[in-house]
Parts: C-alpha cells; structure tokens; sequence
C-alpha cells in the first residue's frame, strides 16, 4: 500500500507540472497547483529518496524504542517453558507506537495526495478553460477525451475526500498517468488546430481574391464575344463553392469535410486551362491578323486579274493560275470563318479543332496560295526577275545563318536553296532566249515559288515560329495555393499517417530482366531537385492521379517548370548492352514545339538534350507519347543512375510520365 502511494503522489506531482509546462506556449503562464514540499515537480529520483527516508526514519524509531526498553535475545530466564505470558511489556509497548507512527505517517501521506490532487484540479480547470478557448476558435477534443476528462476529474475528487489512504487504494495509477498525458497531447492539439484554422481561413480569403481576379478576365473573354468552356465554367463553381464552406467551418474537422485538401487539385487543374484561355483572350489579335491577311489577299486577286487580263491581250494565257488563286483564297476564307466561330463555340474540343484547322489549312495554305500570286507578277514584268531573284536568294541565305547560331542543322534548307539558285539560273537562260518560251519560262517560276515554299515551311519548322494565338503577353494569371492552405493540408496528412495510415513505401530500385526492356515510372523518382515556389512558374511538382492530364502511366507524372529543376533514378540492368532510351512526355497545341526540352545524362556523363514527343494531339488535354531520344547508351551489368533536368524556363513544363531502356527494338505501348 506504502508503494502505491508513493507512486500516486509521484503521478499527481508530475502531472500537476505536465499542465504547467507541457502546454503549448500559449498556455505555459497559466499558474499550476504543486504539492507542497515542492518548488518544482519531484523527478522519479525524488520521490524514490522520500520513499527511502521515510522507511529509514520509521526503522531508525522503531530500533531506538526497543533498546531503550533494555531488551535482550531470546527468553527471559525463570520462565516455564511452553508457558504463553505474552508479549513482554517493552515490545507491546514498541508495537503499539510503531503502529501510531505508521498511521501518522499514512496521514502525511495522505495529505500530501491530497494536497497533489488540489494542484491538479486547479491545472484541469485552466486545462478546461483552454479547451473551451479552442472550441470557441474552431478546435475541440473529441467525446472520448473529454470522457477521460470526467474520470480524471473523478479521481481527483475522490482523492479530497477520502479519509484514509485505503479508500484510494483501487485508483489505477498507470491508466491515470495515461489518461493524463493524452489529455494534454489533444489539449494542445486543439489549441495548434484552432491557430491552423484561424490561418486556413485567412489564406481561404487570398484564394478568394485570386478566383475574383481569375473570374474577371473570364469575363473579358466574354466581353470578346467568346464563350468560356463548360468545363472551365464547372471548376470555377466548384471551387466557390468549396471556399464557402469551408469559411463557413467551425471545426478543423469541418474544414476537412468540406474538401479544402481537394482545392489544391482544383486550382491546379484550373491552372491547365490558362494556355487555352490566353487563346481567347488573344482572339481580338487572331482575327484581325486573319482578316489582314485575307483583306491583302483579296485585293491582291483584284489586281491579279488585271493583269490576266492585260497579258491575255498580249497572248499569255494566265487563266488557269488565277483560277487556282482566287479558288485557294476562297477556301482561306471559309477555314477562316469556320475556326473563328469554333473558337468562341465554348466547346473545349471544338476550340482544339479550330486551331488545327488554322495551322494546318489557313496559315499553312498561305505560301501555297500566294505562289500562285507571284507567278502571275512575275509573267506580268520578267525584267523584274533577276533583281528580286536575287534578293530571295540573298534572304535565304541570311536566314540560313540566323539558324545556324542558334546551332540548327540546316543542311536540307542548303540543298533546297541550291535547287533554287540552279531553277533561277534556267529561266534566267530562258527569259534571254529569242524567241522567249512563254510556257517554259511559266513552269520553272512554277517550280522556284515551289521550291520557296518548301524553304519557307522548313525554316518555319526549324525555328519553331509561333502562331498569332501563341504570341503575345500573358494576361491569364496563375492561380497559387496561399501558404496556410498548403500548411493545412500537409498537417492534415501529417495527421492521418499518426492515426494509422500507413507510411508509403520506400521505391525499389527497378530491375532489367534478361531480354526484356525496363520501365521507371517518372513518380519513383531516386532524388530531385526542386526550386522553391517563389523561385517557380507554377506550383505543380509531383502529380498524383492528375485528373486533369490524358491518359497516363502509373500512378501520375512528374512536373519540371523551372531550369535546372531535375530528377534521378537508379536501375540495374542484368546484362552489358546498348541500351535504346524512350521517355513518355507531354505536348499540346498551345506551345511552341521544343520549349520542353530535356537534358539527359548516365552515371554523371553527359547523354543529350531533347525536344517533347512530336505528335498531334488530340484533346484539350493534350496527350502523353512515347519517343525515343538519343542513339543508345552503353551500360554494363550492374548498378546505374540517370538524371533528367529541364534544359531552361519557358511557357511550357517539362511533364514526364514514365521513361523505358531496351537493347531490343521494342516499342513501349501507349495508354
């Protein structure tokens, strides 16, 4: 029973200190009762050191009483044997007063648990107060606490109350020692969730504003005559009505059930819709590029067919090129009417038609259509043709060595340059003739404006021009995740891992089997590399089951916006080969090609530097593909590390979905 009591005074004592100093700060200053004896609570030592002295002390008594009394071992002599006189007078007489000092010191004792118990009152009551402090702010504890709460509360008074140390006898000290330290673990995460909370709703406010601003430039595309996509229009709603409620929240756990851990997929989902959106935005410049260029065009048949007409009187016939004009002009026309109306449809689909539609059949058509222009002009002043032979020629040239600082292999735009000049030198030769070959003369300007387009849309691919709607100053604002937001959701899943779900799993280091290629998923990342956000064009990183992405491999993809921001991953191969690299990346209709390059490299060495898959793609989304980079590297059986780095920071992500190494010719498969 000693013991036992020894050790509740020890609990009451060390939990009397717990509440004044295991509080979180905010709560330290909140004066706590302390047993007497005590300017602190004792440690385990001390009360070991109260128990040892007290039992000394009552020994060192008990031992001096007896030798006052002159007491010797044994029997007194001149006793019959087998005789029961009892006790001899002196040690009745020890008994009687040991047995008054241990009640006294079971009364000390007592009153020290109850002096403890006192102390450890005054800490629930403030430990209560605090928590109704949470509650008002949007924290709280849960009924089970608050139940174990009510028991300690119990414990204590019955601890007052007692008389004596055995009606406390059942109290079951471990679990009240138990009960103590995770009352004050919710305690202070009560007050921790309600600060939380506080701040979420302040960051909720920011997010607010964001998607106010995000909504009044949607607006001006309306304004534009343009309608937003649905699906725009859905994600915005979504998103207002999640910020709702969760302003409306009173609890952490409220906030939670009103989905604000989904806000931050919702506003980066919306973020992908920004290229799309700056096409609208930009659709005023889009259409009056196009009207100039059909408003050129249009007059220039007019003035075409005035000298058709002319150089028919003369005995050239130029009929059937300006038919094939004015028939290429009428058809820029109707691609032009038809993609602007699907443009302001407000169909996502539709909107990535228009632009194919553009690209391909307006502003791809225009060399073709102008070509037959200029055979007409041409024929109409021959004498005209050396100069301005020449000075294509010379402009050619020039454009040629613009591409080659820039370290672009323009050997195919050298040899249709060649063809040109050896084209121009015939006709040269066939202007001079007497008598002029008319028709012979009209077919090789056929075939220089033929070879002029063919140089035209060849340097145009090389140096990766951009179309009207790719141009221009960014007005569609990013939409960011306020700091508290992100604090929130990662305290969130901090918290979730604490309550059981589980850690995850360390990647493994993927393994080639013999004879078959290896696939690394572009998330099972080794290490990276990551700028911080205020250093970033955008907030995503590592997506998980991106929503918003097109068909993908695994479990998600990898999102590289900044220069230098990289990736690593170690693999074995199992046998010495050369291994054929691929990578699945991302594209779209909304940037430039190569603005996503990659630079590779193996165990430290240099591999090369790559533009994102080339293919057309088929959605708003855009679409993941396969291509393989490089001419293979050499990898002995073993251990080996690739790196993958974003070469610069454009307008356009690096997104990786998976990469695959084979000595094969295999083809990875598409999604």
């Amino acid at each position: 029973m000693r013991g036992q009591t020894f050790r509740l005074l020890g609990v009451l004592a060390a939990a009397a200190t717990a509440f004044a100093f295991g509080l979180p700060a905010a709560a330290q200053d909140i004066p706590v009762g302390i047993p007497g004896g005590f300017s602190g609570a004792p440690t385990a030592e001390q009360i070991q050191a109260i128990q040892q002295q007290a039992m000394q002390q009552a020994q060192s008594q008990a031992q001096s009483q007896g030798q006052g009394q002159g007491l010797g071992a044994g029997v007194p002599g001149g006793m019959p044997a087998g005789q029961n006189f009892g006790p001899p007078a002196g040690v009745a007489d020890m008994q009687a007063k040991g047995e008054a000092m241990a009640a006294k010191g079971a009364a000390q004792q007592l009153k020290g648990l109850q002096a403890g118990a006192k102390g450890m009152e005054n800490g629930i009551k403030q430990f209560e107060a605090l928590v109704k402090k949470a509650e008002k702010a949007g924290g709280g504890v849960s009924a089970e606490i608050k139940q174990k709460y009510s028991d300690l509360k119990e414990h204590i008074q019955k601890i007052k109350n007692a008389k004596s140390a055995d009606e406390i006898e059942g109290i079951d000290t471990d679990s009240m020692q138990s009960d103590i330290n995770e009352v004050m673990e919710s305690a202070g995460q009560a007050i921790q969730n309600a600060q939380q909370l506080k701040g979420l709703k302040q960051g909720i406010t920011g997010m607010e504003k964001g998607l106010k601003a995000f909504e009044s430039q949607l607006a001006r595309i309306t304004k534009q005559k343009a309608a937003i996509p649905a699906e725009i229009t859905a994600k915005v709603a979504g998103i207002k009505t999640k910020i709702a409620a969760v302003k409306a929240a009173k609890t952490w756990e409220a906030a939670e059930a009103a989905g604000v851990e989904e806000l931050q997929d919702s506003m980066e989902g919306l973020n992908d819709y920004r290229d799309q959106l700056e096409i609208l935005m930009r659709l005023p410049q889009v259409q009056k590029q196009l009207d100039q260029q059909m408003n050129n065009l249009n007059k220039d048949l007019k003035k075409s067919q005035a000298i058709v007409t002319k150089l028919a009187k003369s005995g050239v016939d130029l009929k059937e090129e300006y038919a094939a004009y004015a028939a290429a002009v009428n058809n820029l026309k109707t691609v032009r009417d038809n993609a602007l109306t699907q443009v302001k449809s407000g169909n996502s689909e539709a909107i990535m038609a228009a632009l194919d539609d553009l690209e391909e059949n307006f502003f791809g058509q225009l060399q073709d259509t102008w070509e037959n222009s200029r055979i007409i002009q041409t024929m109409s002043n021959l004498g005209r043709f050396q100069s301005e032979f020449k000075k294509g020629i010379a402009d050619a040239q020039k454009r040629i060595a613009q591409l080659k600082k820039k370290k672009v292999n323009t050997a195919e735009l050298a040899a249709i340059l060649k063809q040109s000049q050896e084209k121009g030198n015939v006709v040269l030769a066939l202007i001079k003739a007497k008598p002029m070959d008319e028709d012979a003369v009209m077919d090789g300007i056929s075939e220089i404006e033929d070879l002029r387009t063919q140089f035209s849309d060849k340097a145009d691919e090389l140096s990766g021009v951009a179309m009207p709607w790719e141009s221009g100053p960014e007005t569609i604002k990013e939409l960011n995740i306020p700091k508290e937001v992100n604090t929130f959701i990662n305290t969130t899943k901090k918290n979730d891992l604490k309550t059981g779900e589980a850690e995850p799993a360390a990647v493994e280091r993927p393994v080639a089997v013999a004879g078959a290629g290896l696939l690394i998923e572009a998330e099972n990342e080794t290490k990276s590399n990551i700028l911080p956000a205020a250093k970033r064009p955008a907030v995503n990183t590592k997506e998980v089951k991106p929503s918003w992405r097109p068909p993908y491999s695994g479990t998600g993809d990898w999102y590289l916006a900044a220069k230098g921001e990289w990736l690593s991953y170690d693999f074995t191969v199992v046998e010495d080969g050369t291994y054929n690299v691929w990578v699945r990346d991302y594209v779209d209709k909304f940037q430039a090609k190569g603005i996503r390059r990659l630079v590779f490299s193996f165990d430290g060495t240099a591999y090369g530097a790559f533009a994102e898959v080339d293919k057309p793609t088929s959605g708003a989304k855009g679409d993941f593909g396969w291509h393989k980079v490089g001419a293979g590297v050499a990898l002995s059986a073993g251990n080996h590390t690739m790196k993958v780095m974003k070469e610069d920071t454009t307008r356009g992500a690096a997104i990786l979905d998976a990469f695959y190494l084979t000595t094969g010719d295999d083809v990875p498969a598409e999604k």
